[in-house]
């Protein structure tokens, strides 16, 4: 017998509590609306240059070496460019144009262009994936970028449309044993993406929030011109709240809230037999041992493609961003939940200019950031919460005109430790390395 009384008092319940939750996100929107102040001008006009070396390490992507140069504010203007060159594990040229001002404070333009040859390594979808089970498929590419932002109040509100295409093709894959796998398809194809998204931030400061709320929503599109995928989008949500630390002048605690969820709009084949034909590796030629492998293998991909195209696939989790204790994308399936905590003591907080051969700008802080992080991964959105992985760590960052230095060393439970060396904050809606 169905207990009709105790179904419509939970209904009731979960409409009121989403409600009061709806509420009590307003109120603090409209408190932090009012009570935060930017520090400093959110459009820069301080000049300065950076020629640098550079190190770059992401978990599971590996290490490169090389350098750049960065020149800031050109022109008295919000104007910056940079230009990257890095080699090692991964290589890769880069080129951007930020904040090229179309209409003042109001209508922005950034643009970036580069090339790239890199080994990811993928592991199986879905939180049980074997830490030992995995490819890595070679690639190269070049990539043109470009966004176009509209710009309210200081920066407080935007909205941006993102295009990208480019061409990449795949050099080779190698198993876990770095055995290469035969016949695999080296043409070049098209990629790309089409991103909309919008960014409320009532912090007092974009680069280097101490206090405020900031929200970020972001809707993704890769560009598909495969009939063996699924059409699909995903989109992220990233909610981040900082707080002053009480009695301590500098400190800043902060607590981050991310999901992802993905949505196929045009499902591909599920079926086996199809897709073992025409992605299939030929393993007839072979005997013995690696008879059996190579047909492990295929039946790996397989079964991961029949999963892309039920699901699609939403963000993955690992690497240099969110649970910084796994590797780049260790964790991917077709929705993400991530919650995150970092207590970020801050050593100094100055203003210093300084003029050396190589570099010139301002230098605004040093810092030691500890963190916690929860994270999980499921094809269906009611098992993200059965199992939730956990991080934590320490790390290191540079604050400097216009760009953040950062290392970081995060733990896990079951993989051991990981370091990154990369720039920005991490539980960024976009940043390298995750």
């Amino acid at each position: 017998m169905i207990n009709r009384p105790h179904i419509l008092m939970s209904n009731s319940f979960s409409c009121l509590k989403k409600i009061f939750l709806s509420i009590l996100l307003l109120m603090l929107v409209m408190e932090f609306s009012y009570a935060v102040e930017r520090r400093r001008d959110q459009f820069g006009k301080d000049f300065g240059y950076f020629l640098f070396p550079l190190f770059v390490q992401i978990p599971g992507i590996g290490s490169a070496s090389g350098a750049g140069a960065s020149f800031l504010n050109l022109f008295e203007s919000d104007l910056d460019l940079t230009a990257v060159r890095l080699s090692g594990d991964f290589e890769v040229e880069v080129t951007t144009i930020l904040d090229l001002h179309l209409i003042p404070e109001f209508l922005i333009l950034d643009a970036t262009t580069y090339k790239y040859r890199v080994a990811t390594t993928e592991y199986d979808r879905g939180l049980k994936s074997d830490k030992d089970e995995f490819v890595l498929p070679e690639m190269e590419g070049q990539s043109n970028l470009g966004q176009l932002t509209m710009s309210f109040a200081e920066r407080e509100f935007e909205i941006f449309y993102r295009y990208e295409r480019g061409q990449r093709n795949q050099i080779r894959v190698l198993d876990n044993d770095e055995n290469e796998f035969p016949n695999i398809n080296t043409d070049s194809y098209q990629v790309g993406m089409d991103q909309v998204g919008m960014i409320l931030d009532l912090t007092d400061d974009r680069l280097d929030p101490r206090y405020g709320f900031r929200y970020e929503a972001m809707k993704t599109t890769p560009y598909n011109e495969d009939e063996l995928v699924s059409d699909f989008y995903y989109v992220d949500q990233n909610a981040t709240l900082y707080l002053p630390v009480p009695f301590v002048q500098w400190d800043t605690l902060v607590l981050n809230y991310f999901s992802s969820d993905a949505t196929v709009t045009n499902q591909a084949s599920t079926d086996v037999d199809e897709l073992k034909k025409k992605l299939g590796l030929d393993c007839s030629n072979l005997t013995g041992t690696q008879k059996t492998e190579c047909e492990a293998t295929e039946t790996k991909i397989i079964n991961e493609r029949i999963a892309l195209n039920k699901y699609g696939e939403a963000r993955a989790l690992g690497g240099s961003q969110r649970l910084r204790g796994y590797p780049f994308r260790r964790f991917k399936a077709g929705h993400a939940l991530y919650y995150g905590l970092e207590y970020r003591l801050n050593l100094s907080d100055e203003f210093s200019p300084f003029n050396i051969l190589i570099a010139k700008g301002h230098r605004t802080g040093l810092q030691i950031a500890f963190y916690g992080e929860k994270g999980s991964v499921a094809d269906k959105k009611e098992d993200l919460t059965k199992k939730m992985l956990t991080t934590y760590g320490v790390g290191f960052r540079i604050i400097l005109s216009g760009i953040i230095l950062r290392a970081d060393v995060g733990f896990s439970e079951d993989e051991g430790s990981q370091f990154s060396a990369t720039i920005n904050y991490p539980m960024s809606m976009l940043a390298v390395g995750g």
